[in-house]
């Protein structure tokens, strides 16, 4: 298989395979040794390492296949927070329809390496914007830009009354636009009622452009 590129909303991930992986890990490499390694492994057959797993998806992946894992081996994930790359194999290999074999499939795609350490300190960084979107990649690490205009003092009115305002998510949009300093102004029962409140009005979103971008799929 050949390099390609995918596109995951607005940033693109880049895959290696067989012969390309080869050439990659010759003609430029990872820093880390061990990811160099990696590039030499037959990617259909996974050979050890491991892919990470929540307690929620290891006590689902008990009842859903303990008859293909064991008893054993769903325990350790159970403990452990991880699943070796074989067993994640098996589960994707059984084709069976359950939420778990779409996730582990698509984490088999990836390297795990457990974070061993934190160092404080500060350095330059490098971000890649997308100027269609939010999304951005930035040393290595996705994250979102602010949908709005920042301001260093952000003013909040909580009052009772403004119960259209009172959400969740309009709070914390509020709060998040501030650079320096945010100042709510209202009462306590307000600010409770705002953050209690998950249930989001409906507004405009970006679907129609989206729809747009996706309508060659749709055959439009």
């Amino acid at each position: 298989m050949v390099t390609h590129t995918t596109q995951r909303g607005s940033v693109f991930q880049v895959s290696l395979r067989q012969d390309s992986a080869l050439s990659f890990k010759e003609r430029v490499g990872f820093v880390s040794a061990w990811k160099n390694e990696r590039l030499s492994l037959d990617p259909v057959t996974p050979k050890g390492g491991v892919v990470p797993i929540s307690k929620q998806e290891a006590s689902s992946l008990r009842v859903g296949f303990k008859d293909i894992l064991g008893v054993s081996r769903c325990q350790n994930a159970m403990n452990r927070g991880v699943l070796s790359r074989i067993s994640a194999k098996s589960v994707v290999d059984s084709g069976r329809d359950h939420p778990l074999v779409p996730v582990l499939s698509d984490r088999l795609s990836y390297h795990h390496e457990r974070v061993r350490s934190l160092d404080e300190g500060s350095c330059a960084s490098v971000c890649v914007e997308v100027p269609d979107g939010h999304r951005f990649l930035q040393n290595g690490i996705s994250g979102w830009n602010s949908q709005g205009q920042e301001y260093d003092v952000i003013v909040v009115p909580m009052l009772s009354s403004f119960g259209r305002q009172l959400q969740r998510n309009l709070l914390y949009t509020a709060i998040t636009r501030a650079k320096q300093r945010v100042i709510l102004v209202g009462s306590g029962d307000a600010v409770r009622r705002a953050v209690q409140n998950n249930k989001a009005n409906k507004r405009n979103t970006l679907l129609a452009h989206r729809m747009g971008e996706s309508s060659t799929g749709l055959g439009g």
